[in-house]
């Protein structure tokens, strides 16, 4: 189930990102390590570029733009560097499966040097 999930979050990546990045900065891999362990809801989560992480999950119906804010508390607290952005995005898991690109949620988040926290949308 999880190669098929990966899978399918491979199909929605650009060529770019299928040609093999993967998370080389600490903070990128302690934000994926926290998401695996305490998100229970994210089926798929994959940073598809130094500063765009995208998560899989299932469609409840709802936008998620809460839940993609509480990511952007993650990738704080994983220490992602001052001043720098990273688009947060969360598709729906079953359009995944079949190619589709649909969104739930998005925010850019960035960490300001005093240690504050901004989100965009």
């Amino acid at each position: 189930m999880r190669r098929l999930l990966l899978g399918a979050l491979a199909a929605l990546l650009p060529a770019t990102a299928q040609a093999g990045y993967a998370p080389r900065e600490p903070w990128q891999k302690k934000t994926l390590a926290a998401i695996r362990r305490e998100a229970k809801a994210v089926r798929a989560a994959r940073f598809e570029r130094r500063d765009k992480l995208v998560l899989l999950m299932v469609d409840d119906g709802g936008r998620r733009d809460g839940y993609v804010e509480t990511i952007c508390v993650v990738l704080s607290q994983a220490g992602i560097p001052d001043g720098f952005a990273v688009v947060v995005q969360v598709l729906d898991e079953h359009a995944a499966r079949r190619g589709l690109a649909l969104e739930m949620g998005r925010a850019i988040c960035t960490k300001m040097e005093d240690g504050g926290l901004v989100t965009f949308d």
